[in-house]
């Protein structure tokens, strides 16, 4: 066997382990234990989030003044329910 192939099936057994673990977790737990995992390859991601914070606070801001202005039309939640399996059903067609 290559050296190549151990290393690969050594990690991949790391792997097995590693994510069986992770999936006796509790979701939240999961879900914490994701997102450092994805910080760790992709730090400069953590770098935006600020960016990201302020951009989702503007929209929910102007959203929020539509609303208020009377901009926007709102639907109850059984019209926007059935609204929606609708345009499921368009798009199983």
């Amino acid at each position: 066997m290559s050296v190549h192939r151990r290393r690969l099936g050594a990690w991949h057994g790391r792997l097995r382990k590693v994510s069986q673990a992770g999936l006796h977790l509790e979701p939240r737990e999961r879900t914490a234990i994701a997102r450092r995992l994805l910080a760790s390859v992709r730090p400069d991601d953590d770098d935006a989030q600020p960016d990201v914070d302020a951009a989702w606070r503007d929209e929910i801001g102007r959203r929020v003044d539509d609303v208020v202005n009377g901009d926007v039309e709102l639907s109850s939640f059984e019209q926007t329910r059935s609204g929606a399996g609708d345009l499921l059903n368009d798009l199983r067609r």
